[in-house]
Order: C-alpha cells, then structure tokens, then sequence
C-alpha cells in the first residue's frame, strides 16, 4: 500500500510538471562570436540569433555623430558643440528658445540674427505632437487632430517655398511629408519629394524623405529598392525599413532600379540580412562590385553566426505528453 501511495504520489508530480521550463532558443544556441565584441552596434537589431529581430535600439558609440546633428554643426560653422546640438534639437522644449538662452546653439543662432532658423526649430517642436498615430486613446479628438496636422502641413509647404536657405526650405519639405504621410496624403508626398529631393544632394534629409516616399509606390520591387538605400544611410530608420521591406520580391526585380555599384549593394544588404537561411551569395556580390560598403563585415559575422549554430548547436527534443491507456 506504501509503495502504490508513493507511486501515485510520483505520478501527480511528473503530471503537475509535464509543462514545465526547457531551455530553447537562444538559451541552448553556441556561439563562439559574439556580436557585441565587433562593435557593430548601429546593426545590432539585426545580430543573428534564435529569435525574431528586435527593435531595441543598440547602442550608439559616442563617436558615431548621427547625419542631422552633423548637418546643423555644420550650419552652425562648426562653433556650436555637439551636445548643445543635440539637446536643442531633441529636449529643449519651445518655451526654452529665446535670446539669452543657456543653450549654446539657440545663443548662437540668437548672435547671428538667424530668425530662419529659430523659427524653423520653433515650428518643427510644434510639428512634434502631431508626428505619431498615437491619437486620443476615445476617439474624441481624431478629426480635429488631422485638421490641425493638415494646417501645419500646409503651413511647412508655405515655408519651404518661401525661405531663402536651401537646407532650411529641405527641412520643411520633410516635415511637409511627414505630416502627410500621417494624414494618408500620398500624392502630397510624392509631390514635395519630386519637386525638393529627387534631384538633391543625398545626405540624412533625402534619406528621410526617400523612405516616406516609398510608401506611395505601387511596384513592391522600388519600394524595396528605396527602403535598401535608406536603410544602408539612415541608421535611425534601419529596423522600421525592415518591417516595410516585402521578403517576397527577388531581389533581380529589385536590382533592376539601381544606377550605381553601392546602390546595388545596398539591395544585397538588405535582402542579405532579410534571409534567414544561406546569404553567401549576397555577400560575394557586395565584395564583388562594393567591397568597402559598411556592412559588408556585419554581414559576414552574421553569416559566421548561422554556421556555428547550424554546426554547433545541439538539436534537443523534448517529449512532454504522457499517454494514458
């Protein structure tokens, strides 16, 4: 009788825990290379692993100078420090730009008489609220937000057409297509992007700009394309460029819209990183027409990381049903 209790007693427990912890994933995945030793970390959404890419942002190194920081040190003459900058443009609320200011390139732009572009950084911080589709949680105030938004899409048109600096009349015509995308007004995009960025200097602005049009194309294969070239410059945008990017489209279809030997390795970057299985070829492409493209060695890391878990990795199996008869 002792011996059926103690037997019944095992069984409810094995039965209690049929369910229990196995390890799986990444936490049974060797790997001999780690990612975050190669200092790749403005790619380090996409570092190979078990799981589906993550949208935790990696970590910037202090001396990587994010495009638009870089664009305004240099409208300031290179006498305004980074990190003034970067405050002004990212904390610094409205209430805070005046003469006087503590802020190092608000004083500046104050010394210079540059009202262009205290009232464009006035405008832009108003533009803020309304640059999300986080609207009220009651749906009370919909309508009136898109109202608002399409008031200040038309007023940054305004703008663009009417300032004199070219980089401050780029910079409306983006907010312009931001605004517009919220407001689903493709053919407003489109327009402002053919009209300001088509034939433009490619710096962070094209870029932006670049990957909001790529919304309005009806050819899945430009789209990608757009979306491979924003996402090899524009490093803020690499993991929404990701989600939009179509798996489905090969990439000779995509290929067919580049002009030069780094935008077609731009394709195979991205298709490359998209591809969860085998994407040597990719990468003997990009060495082949692009060798110094800057996520060429990320790419073949990523590859390495496949092979050790392919090679390496144990493959457990787990029965965990119990049959009864």
């Amino acid at each position: 009788m002792k011996n059926f209790l103690l037997f019944i007693l095992i069984l409810a427990y094995n039965i209690s825990h049929a369910c229990g912890y196995y390890p799986y994933g990444e936490n049974t995945r060797i790997s001999l290379l780690n990612p975050l030793a190669f200092g790749y970390s403005t790619y380090s959404n996409f570092n190979y692993s078990a799981d589906l890419f993550s949208s935790y942002e990696g970590f910037i190194p202090e001396e990587f100078v994010l495009p638009n920081k870089k664009l305004w040190f240099e409208y300031c003459r290179g006498k305004v420090d980074l990190s003034s900058i970067d405050f002004a443009l990212y904390q610094l609320p409205i209430s805070n730009i005046y003469k006087n200011s503590q802020n190092e390139m608000i004083d500046y732009l104050y010394q210079q008489n540059d009202t262009a572009a205290l009232n464009y950084l006035r405008f832009a911080k108003t533009c803020e609220f309304f640059n999300s589709l986080q609207e009220d949680p009651w749906e009370r105030k919909t309508n009136i937000v898109k109202q608002k938004r399409s008031e200040l899409m038309h007023k940054a048109i305004l703008s663009a057409n009417h300032v004199f600096d070219k980089d401050l009349k780029k910079r409306y015509a983006f907010l312009a297509i931001r605004l517009a995308w919220y407001n689903n007004h493709f053919d407003i995009i489109q327009s402002l992007f053919d009209s300001t960025f088509k034939n433009s200097e490619k710096d962070i602005l094209y870029y932006w700009s670049l990957y909001f049009n790529s919304f309005t194309e009806k050819n899945d294969a430009l789209a990608n394309f757009e979306l491979a070239q924003v996402f090899a410059n524009a490093v803020d945008k690499r993991f929404a460029c990701h989600q939009h990017f179509n798996s489905k489209v090969p990439v000779e279809q995509t290929l067919k819209f580049a002009k030069s030997p780094v935008e077609k390795a731009n394709v195979y970057l991205l298709h490359g990183i998209e591809k969860p299985d085998k994407a040597l070829p990719y990468l003997q492409n990009i060495y082949k027409i692009y060798p110094s493209l800057d996520g060429l060695s990320f790419l073949l890391l990523r590859e390495i990381n496949k092979i050790e878990d392919y090679v390496l990795t144990p493959i457990l199996y787990f029965v965990s049903t119990i049959h009864f008869i």
